[in-house]
């Protein structure tokens, strides 16, 4: 009996490698199949709900909350998808860090880059008319970036215009008694 029990249990050892081979060699082809989703990519892209903060930086037992289900929801083999779809059942569409792509969340994207997109088009349009602007004549009172015209030495006196000043010659009132005020101050 004793070498009976014994041949037995050498069999037995000897069967348990056979039939724990296939599944050994079962493990890293199960293990391909979970996709590889980790906490600090799925932090990223979701929000503490209570903090309104990325959950990478929550600090609060909210947050905390929410980091114990995506750990639990990762150990089920889940992919980063699917856990912000759990997330977004759980929490609500706030929890998500980016909008959907329907109604007002589409709005999100649109308006700042169609305002973008008018404040370049602005910009263009204005620089454009300013650049084709002609530069103000000396007529007009501005500056002429042309050169002056030549002057000949037989030219008559009429052809020269007066010097023009925005100020007239002081009187000789204003200027005895600027005389008088700058006399202070010689030494």
């Amino acid at each position: 009996m004793l070498l009976v029990r014994r041949f037995a249990t050498s069999i037995a050892l000897a069967l348990i490698p056979l039939l724990a081979g296939p599944a050994l060699l079962a493990a890293p082809a199960m293990a391909a199949a979970c996709p590889r989703t980790s906490l600090p990519d799925v932090e990223a892209q979701v929000m503490c709900v209570s903090c309104g903060v990325p959950l990478n930086l929550a600090n609060s037992p909210q947050a905390d909350g929410e980091r114990r289900l995506i750990r639990a929801l990762i150990a089920q083999c889940r992919d980063a998808t699917q856990i912000k779809a759990a997330m977004k059942a759980e929490y609500g569409p706030n929890v998500l860090s980016l909008p959907s792509g329907g109604g007002f969340s589409r709005a999100v994207w649109i308006v700042p880059a169609a305002a973008a997109l008018i404040g370049i088009a602005a910009v263009a349009l204005v620089g454009a008319r300013w650049r084709r602007r002609p530069p103000p004549s000396a007529a007009a009172g501005g500056w002429s970036t042309a050169p002056p015209p030549p002057h000949s030495r037989d030219a008559a006196p009429t052809d020269v215009p007066p010097p023009t000043s925005p100020v007239g010659a002081p009187s000789d009132a204003e200027s005895r008694r600027l005389d008088e005020d700058l006399s202070h101050f010689d030494p």
